[in-house]
């Protein structure tokens, strides 16, 4: 089994629950420390600016480092550098689901046959089926007290509309042809 490195894995590879907490902790620090991570992980002092104008700075930076391949390794080089602890510790104690302790042995499966569940069956008997006895009697419902809008007014008269070729017609005009 080869032996997995924590600082190889790209920055794009981290599950979301890490990054969610990761810029949790680092949205919260002071605005001097957030500026000096910024500084660091980010080449243009534009691009600083505008990510410590966002709501969500820290998500900003992120995704603008795991766009340009960032590593979880260089990314722990400058919290290591900038003494953020407590935002490495997220990222030091996240592990891929994939993985396991080699200590640890997996459990054999067990031998216990599971059936299928299956609901009750009068939990899912349909409604019975309605059947009008005249089609002519039955009405839309509508509930007691409300009353329909009425239908608008006819256009004015000197209205010009378009015609299906785009050009503009006389309202009286078309009247006339009628």
């Amino acid at each position: 089994m080869s032996s997995w490195d924590i600082g190889k894995v790209y920055l794009y590879k981290l599950p979301p629950v890490v990054l969610c907490d990761f810029s949790l902790v680092m949205d919260s620090i002071s605005d001097v420390d957030w500026d000096r991570f910024a500084s660091h992980v980010l080449t243009d002092q534009t691009d600083r600016r505008l990510a410590e104008r966002r709501e969500r700075r820290t998500d900003w930076v992120m995704n603008h480092w795991a766009q340009r391949n960032g590593t979880v390794g260089e990314l722990l080089n400058v919290l290591d550098k900038l003494q953020l602890l407590r935002a490495r510790d997220i990222i030091l104690n996240w592990k891929p689901s994939g993985l396991r302790p080699s200590s640890t042995p997996l459990a054999a499966p067990s031998q216990v046959k599971l059936e299928p569940l299956v609901p009750p069956s009068h939990l899912f008997n349909p409604p019975p089926k309605v059947h009008p006895t005249n089609t002519l009697a039955t009405k839309a419902y509508s509930p007691p007290g409300l009353r329909s809008l009425p239908k608008p007014g006819p256009p004015p008269s000197g209205l010009k509309s378009q015609d299906h070729r785009g050009a503009f017609v006389d309202q009286q005009v078309t009247e006339a042809i009628k």
